[in-house]
């Protein structure tokens, strides 16, 4: 994360500081230095009425001193205690991780620090997080919101936002949101017609779609993709070819025994996780083993994911790295330019990478 306060440049904390029960003040090192609260404050943040020398000696002696900045009171004079608050559906994934990275080099641009919130798909544990990143005093928030998302969440977006901290969500919207709120979304419809077409390219004609939950833009936005290409192209979709699950591997598993048990089976599959597409392939390897090879598998991933798929398959290429960039960005504009700017709509969207990669065995 962004370093704050002080350079590593500068030396550790002495062994007398660490051993010491009390917490130095600014007036302790002020009378060390044989100088005023104002002028230590000031070189601490290297203020220009300050020389650059005496700032220097001022961080030297509050290192050694083992001297901490108080945050707290520090936002509470400012008004910004640069601090945002993040919270994501999950980490352990490819995507959110790569997510994550994007919000977190944007943030150390600005000498930013996050507060990082795992919800685990779990919309009590996303009120939490985004309670106590309120106590905290974040700057702006940024959520990524749950694959569930019930009535009463959105009442809480709406109590959190009257509060005057700005609440950006990127990626995963709830699709009860209202018209104005602060958003970075990639092109998932576009991305799904894009699937369409290279699996026609190919020759599939019979092609279905395990999509995630329609409580979130994601979910609803690639199934709306998904029928529009079909349409385009002049293509049935049979009975039970779209499939609502979750984007996880065993709704992937689970998805494709509901497929393969139709009496029409798909010749391709699109998946609306790189998750679920290793859950189809796990399923086959052991239901369907004369699948492999033979059905092709299309999902929304990231490029390096495709040396690792052992079937013909399309990646959807998803910008994880640039979104989480955007919605960084997005969040210092909107608390930069508060309070005006909660009035307005400020919806970005990233387009998705439509030009559909084959694996290296197609």
């Amino acid at each position: 994360m962004t370093a704050i306060g002080f350079s590593a440049k500068f030396p550790q904390m002495t062994e007398d500081a660490r051993k010491s029960a009390k917490s130095p003040r600014l007036i302790d090192i002020a009378n060390r230095l044989n100088l005023t609260k104002v002028s230590v404050s000031k070189g601490l943040r290297d203020h220009p009425d300050m020389a650059p020398a005496t700032s220097a000696l001022i961080k030297k002696t509050a290192m050694e001193m083992g001297y901490l900045p108080n945050r707290l009171a520090r936002s509470l004079r400012s008004s910004r205690s640069n601090l945002v608050g993040l919270v994501v559906p999950k980490i352990r994934h490819a995507f959110f991780a790569e997510l994550v990275a994007g919000v977190e080099e944007a943030a150390a641009e600005q000498r930013i620090e996050l507060l990082l919130g795992v919800s685990n798909e779990d919309p009590v544990v996303e009120r939490r997080h985004i309670e106590t990143f309120l106590s905290m005093r974040a700057d702006a928030l940024l959520v990524s919101a749950t694959e569930h998302n019930p009535p009463e969440q959105q009442q809480f977006y709406q109590d959190a936002r009257t509060r005057g901290t700005p609440l950006i969500f990127f990626d995963r919207l709830p699709t009860t949101l209202e018209p104005g709120w602060p958003t970075v979304t990639m092109d998932d419809a576009g991305g799904a017609r894009a699937a369409i077409d290279a699996a026609v390219a190919r020759g599939y004609r019979r092609i279905s779609l395990i999509g995630g939950p329609r409580a979130t833009n994601i979910g609803t936005e690639r199934l709306r993709g998904y029928c529009e290409g079909m349409a385009q192209h002049q293509l049935e979709i049979a009975d039970g070819w779209i499939v609502e699950r979750r984007f996880d591997e065993r709704s992937g598993y689970d998805g494709f025994l509901a497929l393969w048990s139709g009496t029409q089976k798909p010749d391709a599959i699109l998946c609306a996780s790189y998750p679920i597409a290793l859950g189809v392939i796990d399923a086959m390897r052991l239901h369907a083993p004369e699948a492999l090879g033979r059905v092709l598998i299309l999902f929304f991933g990231l490029h390096e994911q495709l040396r690792l798929m052992p079937q013909p398959c399309v990646c959807l290429v998803q910008p994880a790295l640039a979104l989480g960039r955007e919605a960084m960005r997005l969040a210092i504009a909107v608390r930069d330019e508060m309070p005006n700017a909660r009035s307005k709509p400020l919806a970005i969207e990233i387009a998705t990478d439509c030009n559909a990669r084959p694996s290296y065995q197609i």
